[in-house]
C-alpha cells in the first residue's frame, strides 16, 4: 500500500513523495535527505531525531527511553524506530558542521598536470589535397597521438569553427582526449572523502592554483557513523549502491557549486582526484569493503584506480576520476596523500605524521622506511557513543574565554 510523505526542511523547501506503508522513516527520508544516524539505524544512539506527525507507529519502550517528555510533547521521533502507517509529515533540521578546509598558505606545490593543451594549424582540404580530416590533423601533429572516436566526431565542426586553428588537449602520455576551436579551460577537483566530512578544492590545471573550495557533511552518516557500521550496511540488500550513490551525488553537488563560482562549464572539468580511507575509496567505486571488517582485513583494491566520471554517475563528460593508492585495510589514500604533501618520504630525519579523523592514522619514518598504524578516533568527531558531547556542529561549545574579572 502506498502513502504520501511530506518533508519540510529548515531552508523552506517542501518535498512530497510516495512511499510504502511499513517503511521506516529513516529509510524513506534517505531517498531525499541524509540523517545523522551514528549507530546505523539500530536504535541505540538516539541521534536520528525528527519532528513527525501523521499516521506513524506507536513509540516503543526503546524509543521512549531515548526521548524526554518534552521531546514526546513536541512530536519528536527517532526515525529508525518509527514506521510509516499512512500519510505523514516530517520536519528536518540541517546539521551544519564546522569543517576545516584551510591549509598552510606558504606551501608551494609544483603543478604536474595530467592534461596539457597546445594550439596547432590544420590546412584546409582542397581538390588538390583530399586527405581526410583525420589524416590532415595527424600529419599536422607529425603522427603523434591516436584520435579517439569521440575526437573524430568533433573534428569537422571544430576545424570549420576555428578556420583550421584548433586546440589539442593531451594527456601526459601524449594521448589526445579532446579538440576545440576555442582555447580550452582545464580544471580539476580534489576531494577528501572523510568518514564524517567531505572537503573539495577546485584547481586550475595549467597553473596549479586553488581557485575555490567547499565542504559538506558526508551523507553516508545516515547509514552509520563509523566504517564498520557502513561495512555492515553495505552487506544489506542494495546497501552498497545506496552508500555509493550518497557520496557520488554529494560530490557532484559540491563540484557543480565550485564550477559555478568560477563561471565554468561542466565540460571544463577534466579530472577529479579522490582520497579517503580504504573503506571510503571502496564505497565511492561501488566495490564491497566487507572483507576489511574481518581478519585478515584485506581490501579488494589498494592501487590507484581510474575511470570516467560518467561510470560513477557523475555528470562531467570530459572528466576522469582517479583515486589515490591505499596502503592497507585501515591505512588509506588520505594517509598516502598526507605523507606526500609533507614530503616525509623524502626526509633524511625521522618525521611523525598524525591524522586525527573519524579513522585516525599515525605514520612514522623517513625516506628509508615509513610505518603506519590506525585507530578509531571517531566519537570526538561523530558526537556518537559519548554521554556528554557533540560533533563540531551549530550549538556546540568550541571555545572558552576567561575574562579579567574571572568570569
Amino acid at each position: 500500500m502506498v502513502c504520501t510523505l511530506t518533508l519540510h526542511t529548515d531552508s523552506g523547501l517542501i518535498n512530497i513523495f510516495k512511499t510504502e506503508v511499513g517503511t521506516r522513516l529513516i529509510d524513506a527520508i534517505a531517498t531525499d535527505h541524509s540523517l545523522n544516524a551514528p549507530c546505523g539505524g539500530r536504535g541505540t544512539c538516539g541521534k536520528c531525531r525528527v519532528r513527525a506527525t501523521g499516521k506513524l507507529s506507536q513509540s516503543n519502550s526503546t524509543e521512549l527511553g531515548l526521548l524526554t517528555e518534552a521531546d514526546v510533547a513536541a512530536s519528536i521521533r527517532l526515525a529508525c524506530l518509527t514506521t510509516i502507517e499512512g500519510d505523514a509529515e516530517v520536519w528536518l533540521t540541517t546539521e551544519n558542521g564546522q569543517i576545516l578546509t584551510d591549509g598552510a598558505e606558504d606551501v608551494q606545490l609544483e603543478a604536474k598536470p595530467v592534461f596539457v593543451c597546445e594550439k596547432i594549424f590544420v590546412p584546409q582540404a582542397t581538390l588538390d589535397d583530399q586527405r581526410s580530416d583525420e589524416q590532415r590533423l595527424s600529419d599536422a601533429l607529425s603522427g603523434s597521438g591516436k584520435l579517439s572516436l569521440n575526437v573524430l566526431k568533433k573534428l569537422p565542426g571544430e576545424l570549420k569553427k576555428g578556420n583550421g586553428q584548433i586546440w589539442i588537449v593531451r594527456e601526459r602520455d601524449g594521448a589526445i582526449c579532446d579538440i576545440c576551436a576555442d582555447e580550452p579551460r582545464l580544471y580539476a577537483a580534489a576531494i577528501d572523502i572523510g568518514t564524517t566530512t567531505l572537503a573539495a578544492y577546485m584547481l586550475d590545471l595549467q597553473t596549479g592554483k586553488v581557485l575555490t573550495k567547499c565542504s559538506a557533511m558526508n551523507p553516508q552518516r545516515g547509514f552509520g557513523a563509523d566504517v564498520i557500521s557502513r561495512i555492515d550496511y553495505s552487506r544489506t540488500d542494495g546497501g552498497l549502491k545506496k552508500l555509493q550513490n550518497a557520496v557520488v551525488n554529494e560530490i557532484g553537488t559540491m563540484v557543480r557549486k565550485m564550477l559555478g563560482e568560477i563561471e565554468a562549464k561542466d565540460d571544463d572539468l577534466r579530472q577529479i582526484v579522490c582520497v579517503g580511507n580504504t573503506v571510503m575509496v571502496h564505497l565511492l567505486l561501488g566495490v564491497s569493503p566487507e572483507n576489511i571488517a574481518v581478519s585478515p582485513f584485506i581490501p579488494v583494491l589498494a592501487l590507484e584506480q581510474r575511470c570516467m566520471a560518467s561510470e560513477l554517475g557523475l555528470p562531467f563528460g570530459n572528466a576522469v576520476v582517479e583515486t589515490g593508492p591505499c596502503v592497507a585495510g585501515y591505512i588509506g589514500a588520505d594517509t598516502t596523500a598526507a605523507a606526500l604533501a609533507c614530503a616525509m618520504n623524502q626526509s633524511a630525519g625521522t618525521a611523525l605524521l598524525i591524522d586525527i579523523g573519524t579513522n585516525g592514522e599515525i605514520a612514522l619514518g623517513n625516506r628509508e622506511r615509513i610505518v603506519c598504524c590506525s585507530a578509531a578516533a571517531g566519537p570526538a568527531f561523530e558526537g556518537a557513543h559519548i554521554r556528554c558531547g557533540s560533533g563540531a556542529v551549530e550549538g556546540a561549545i568550541s571555545s572558552v574565554q576567561l575574562n579579567d574579572d574571572g568570569s
